[in-house]
């Protein structure tokens, strides 16, 4: 992984440069090159190189500080303009570059470099979508003849009230860590939601083998656990009932299916992507 430090913009002449800040999270022990490509521009140079600790990853901050004028990283030797770093974990590199162009102008620029793992378990929350279709079942008045005087007679009866074929659920799901980075990971999933799709809300389940994280998303496919209805009683649809009964006669039962999750992590991880380079301006 690499990361480049562009030179000043010449059309700047006499003013300081300050580099956008660059952020970038990588696992424990990833190797990381830094380049420049200033070096000939400088009338003299120096790197300031700070380590701490996530926060994350011990409340109480450990902080040691190194500094480096043209030569060495944490070990590792410069050559030239290249600068490979050696490789942490579970830390915090704080790099400060300074260029003096001439007596009036430097340029200036901050990398900010975190080597952590993604934590072993996160929470996140999104949906299911679930591909099992179900039926929900409720009483219709039909119409049951014509009495004396053209009065339409109604009765009532079982009917499907309800059929979608795809289901939308809310649900909240646990992730676990096995391997990967913050940016992309893989591990099983686990969930469980409240489906209100149905005539009676009722809690379901997921779970999924492998999960794919991407950043603070994550994308899965595995088994839906869920309910439907059934009717009960020995009663079918289009049956009639007696006006005395209000509800169909129904009962629940489990079923496993396929299904779909989306999610977001609830404490996001990521802050900046896999590779940076910047100009200063």
């Amino acid at each position: 992984m690499e990361v480049t430090l562009g030179k000043p913009d010449a059309k700047l002449s006499g003013l300081d440069c300050v580099g956008e800040p660059l952020e970038l999270t990588v696992p424990n022990g990833q190797k990381v090159i830094l380049t420049t490509s200033y070096e000939n521009l400088c009338s003299s140079a120096s790197t300031t190189v700070s380590v701490t600790r996530p926060t994350s990853d011990s409340p109480v901050p450990d902080i040691l500080a190194l500094i480096a004028k043209g030569g060495t990283f944490l070990g590792y030797e410069a050559s030239g303009n290249i600068y490979a770093l050696s490789p942490q974990k579970n830390k915090i590199l704080s790099i400060d570059a300074t260029c003096k162009i001439s007596a009036d102008r430097k340029s200036t620029q901050n990398v900010k470099i975190t080597y952590q793992n993604p934590p072993r378990v996160a929470v996140s929350a999104g949906f299911l979508l679930g591909t099992t279709g179900i039926q929900s079942y409720g009483i219709k008045t039909v119409q049951n003849g014509v009495g004396t005087g053209g009065v339409v007679n109604t009765q009532n009866s079982i009917a499907v009230t309800g059929a979608p074929s795809v289901q939308f659920i809310p649900f909240s799901f646990v992730n676990l860590y096995v391997a990967g980075s913050r940016t992309l990971s893989l591990g099983p999933q686990m969930g469980i939601g409240v489906n209100p799709n149905l005539s009676t809300a009722k809690v379901e389940f997921f779970a999924s083998p492998i999960s794919v994280g991407w950043h603070d998303f994550y994308f899965s496919s595995g088994f839906h656990i869920g309910q439907h209805e059934k009717l009960i009683g020995g009663f079918a649809v289009g049956d009639l009932t007696p006006t005395s009964l209000n509800k169909a006669p129904i009962g629940w039962t489990y079923y496993t299916g396929l299904g779909f999750s989306f999610s977001y992590n609830l404490k996001p991880l990521v802050k900046g992507g896999s590779t940076m380079s910047s100009k200063a301006k």
